[in-house]
């Protein structure tokens, strides 16, 4: 008897056969971005497709959810399409290696990719922003852009951040401690010695723990990208405590795709990329799309391209998941919502940003992110009291804003020491029981799940399956 894909649920009656495309048919199971993206540019480059995709959710978590025809994205969700330092051209694609970061030197490449799905319909964002004590400033979490620090700290705090980063660099040099050469080194540790109590207390901490339990200290410092915490040199931050400023600018590029009327409500979003590449998919000649359900393991043989999560492939793997908490709220307001980190702890709001038109003029759907701990009673509460005390709604409007929805559930991996051994024992466990298929996003790496690591992977993976 054939053993169902683990976590796959099998369904009555045999289970489709590969076997039953062309000659020379290229299987591609999943329905995340790094599997659609693989099964988009083998069938552009001539080769059949077999594309399994589930029932539901392709796309993953860059697919808003609908209501009542409102688009409710899950937390921030923004195109990162450049860095202040792009190359001109990207490496070859053979050269590319997954995980945080990894898609660093294919930005161009991504970005064109983009931009071939949807246009001119690609637009910046609003510039981020912090709030700190009940104030709005520039972000530094997003941007990694310190220009500005003094004003936002206030010459106190800013004098002791400068007090701190000298001592760092006196005891660990100019680029302070780097995560890569400590692996087991935690966000705490390492924040602590490259920026000091202060900078530490004040703008990573706070933040990192309303994410996960006790985040600062169980977070791994090379995996700070899933709790959005960035690590600064030691000189960097002394700079910045200084009247001109750093000399490193930062440019990041943080983008959505503008809406447009779709037959569900407003469309766009990156969840309208995800949009366009599956409709470029139903429309390809040379891609069979049949359910995922049902397939059975013996489909995952040599050539295979699996781009399921490590939780479909290991029943085994079961880490522990840090707890997202969402309310979405239909707020007046004019144009895009800014995305805004709020850094103060007594603050139960983590941060804000924008998911689409709301049903009427002049409104758009606002999403809350709150600490893990909120317990689902409080959510709505404690939204309101969050936009009201950190000032990002007045209370009038507060009381007349209807919400969409509130949840609370399991969302992402902890990325913590426990985790990152897990994973590499799973992926070990995987890789034997399966030898030879292409394993493509989520399951091949950590961090290997953001959208940039999706899209370059399902490239690299097509180019070396059709060389």
């Amino acid at each position: 008897m054939r053993e169902p894909v683990p976590s796959v649920p099998a369904v009555p009656g045999p289970a489709p056969r590969a076997g039953r495309a062309r000659a020379g048919t290229v299987t591609v199971l999943g329905g995340s971005v790094a599997a659609l993206v693989t099964a988009d540019a083998l069938a552009r480059a001539g080769r059949p497709v077999a594309l399994h995709l589930p029932a539901r959710g392709a796309g993953g978590g860059f697919v808003a959810l609908r209501r009542d025809g409102r688009r409710l994205e899950l937390g921030v969700r923004a195109l990162e399409l450049g860095y202040e330092d792009d190359p001109a051209e990207a490496p070859p694609l053979a050269a590319y290696d997954p995980g945080f970061g990894g898609h660093r030197a294919y930005t161009p490449l991504v970005r064109r990719w983009v931009q071939e799905l949807v246009g001119d319909r690609l637009v910046p964002l609003p510039a981020p922003q912090l709030v700190l004590d009940g104030r709005r400033h520039p972000d530094v979490h997003f941007t990694v852009d310190l220009h500005g620090l003094p004003a936002l700290l206030g010459p106190r705090r800013t004098a002791r951040v400068a007090r701190g980063a000298a001592a760092a660099i006196a005891q660990h040099g100019a680029r302070g401690i780097m995560p890569d050469a400590h692996p087991d080194l935690t966000l705490a540790s390492a924040s602590l010695a490259n920026h000091g109590t202060t900078f530490h207390e004040t703008l990573i901490a706070p933040l990192a723990d309303k994410f996960l339990a006790d985040g600062a200290r169980r977070t791994l410092a090379t995996w700070r990208r899933k709790v959005w915490m960035p690590l600064f040199w030691p000189a960097t931050l002394l700079e910045a405590c200084r009247p001109d400023g750093p000399a490193f600018r930062p440019q990041r590029r943080f983008e959505t795709v503008a809406d447009t009327p779709g037959p569900e409500g407003p469309d766009g979003g990156p969840g309208a990329v995800v949009t366009a590449l599956l409709a470029r998919l139903r429309a390809a000649d040379a891609v069979r799309i049949a359910p995922l359900e049902g397939l059975a393991a013996a489909a995952l043989r040599p050539g295979t391209v699996v781009g399921l999560g490590l939780r479909d492939l290991d029943p085994a793997y079961a880490p522990e998941r840090a707890r997202s908490v969402l309310a979405w709220l239909e707020v007046p307001h004019d144009g895009p919502v800014p995305l805004v980190h709020v850094a103060d702890p007594e603050n139960p709001l983590a941060r804000v940003s924008d998911s689409g038109p709301g049903r009427r003029d002049g409104t758009r759907v606002l999403c809350a992110e709150l600490r893990h701990d909120t317990p689902k009673e409080r959510i709505d509460a404690d939204a309101r009291r969050g936009l009201r005390d950190a000032g990002l709604l007045p209370a009038a409007a507060l009381t007349t804003a209807p919400t969409v929805m509130t949840g609370a559930q399991p969302t992402f991996d902890a990325p913590t020491a426990a985790t990152r051994d897990a994973h590499a024992a799973a992926l070990a466990r995987v890789r034997a029981a399966h030898p030879g298929v292409v394993l493509v996003g989520p399951a091949t790496a950590p961090g290997a799940d953001a959208f940039n690591e999706q899209v370059v992977a399902g490239l690299a993976a097509a180019e070396a399956l059709t060389r």
